[in-house]
């Protein structure tokens, strides 16, 4: 159970059933119309039996507790982050996609066969849609990178040509500054033998085999050239394959009306840094496909890079074969009911599809994606 979870559990335990309703409708309400909530219009729209005097005693406590504020005086309440982070593991309503929905999404990719990277398109801009955001998907990524063969060939005196295939078809071709005093004829003969003490060796098992290995040797320093190889290569995947939807965060109010031009000027270019940088995401996919589990990143809990901005990511694929990650983005005020359902639905179909096509093929698209 996460630290957030456990927090979570803690605040909402400390709240009494209306409480927890009055901050679940105030939270879906406020998603809805971008404006600050009043108990008015709670007691009217969600609480008929309960007054307005009642429902701002609960806005007494939930304020209290972190859940909510008030941006200026006599306006209604807003969610804090934490408020969101609450809303999002003990409050979010259960509900699917609409059927015509799924039906809609479904027939998308029922349009193409066999084609890895065409399934990835439709899951970003399909993803878009349903959750009227911005979406992200990584490519297809081996559960570990292994390597299946390397050749060293000599460029000149100062140079050799590293050629790195992984079992994943991946292709790498990097130039290697050689250490001094190599001579020409015995380079081949090094890389073989490096080559058949690597083969079928994931990257952290090179690594660990490099432990207690004399560290000047012109094996050791041949491992380390490639280890690195295979650590870039392994990063390069985890990058975003394709984006969507970018058009319908900034439509939204906090970047088409914020408060001053400064404001709305640095959202955007927060929000560019996570969309079309996609540093953050490349650190963060390979946890979020390793744990098999959805995640939802909300704001200041990562105030350098999100700051106004949440972030629902969710694996596909499959733990044996091959694995991905697919996301939306979005401000903090996300459909956060939408962006997870939606998530969750089209990660299953990619699973089924990746699942599903013959391991060659797989290989193939796979190779295709990573060169």
């Amino acid at each position: 159970m996460s630290r957030s979870t456990q927090n979570s559990d803690v605040i909402v335990s400390e709240l009494t059933p209306r409480q927890g309703a009055v901050l679940r409708a105030l939270v879906l309400r406020y998603i809805e119309s971008a404006a600050p909530v009043g108990s008015g219009t709670l007691a009217r729209s969600d609480f008929s039996s309960v007054s307005s005097a009642t429902i701002r005693n609960d806005f007494s406590v939930l304020e209290a507790a972190g859940l909510i504020f008030q941006p200026h005086t006599s306006a209604g309440r807003v969610p804090s982050q934490l408020g969101y982070r609450v809303f999002v593991e003990r409050l979010l309503p259960e509900a699917a996609l609409p059927e015509n929905e799924r039906h809609t999404i479904l027939h998308q990719f029922s349009q193409v066969e066999q084609d890895v990277d065409e399934w990835l398109r439709i899951a970003t801009s399909t993803l878009a849609q349903a959750s009227r955001s911005a979406a992200v998907v990584s490519g297809v990524v081996a559960p570990q990178c292994r390597l299946q063969t390397f050749e060293l060939v000599p460029i000149d005196t100062a140079r050799a040509l590293l050629v790195v295939i992984t079992v994943d078809a991946g292709v790498m071709q990097h130039i290697w500054q050689l250490p001094r005093n190599v001579p020409l004829i015995d380079l081949r003969a090094l890389g073989a033998s490096v080559a058949f003490q690597c083969s079928g060796k994931t990257a952290d098992e090179i690594r660990d085999s490099l432990r207690g290995e004399e560290t000047s040797s012109f094996e050791t320093l041949m491992k380390r050239e490639l280890l690195s190889v295979l650590e870039s290569y392994q990063e390069r995947q985890w990058s975003v394959q394709f984006r969507d939807g970018l058009a319908n965060v900034l439509n939204q109010p906090e970047y088409s009306r914020a408060v001053s031009d400064d404001l709305r000027r640095q959202r955007i270019v927060d929000l560019l840094n996570v969309v079309e940088g996609g540093g953050l995401l490349r650190e963060i996919f390979p946890d979020v496909a390793r744990q098999r589990s959805l995640r939802v990143l909300i704001g200041e809990e990562h105030p350098d890079e999100l700051r106004n901005i949440a972030i629902v990511l969710c694996p596909y694929g499959t733990a044996e074969q091959m694995v991905g990650v697919i996301g939306v983005i979005g401000p903090t005020r996300l459909n956060y009911q939408r962006a997870i359902y939606a998530s969750q639905y089209i990660s299953s179909i990619l699973s089924y599809l990746i699942q599903e096509l013959p391991p060659r093929l797989l290989g193939e698209e796979f190779g295709k994606m990573a060169s």
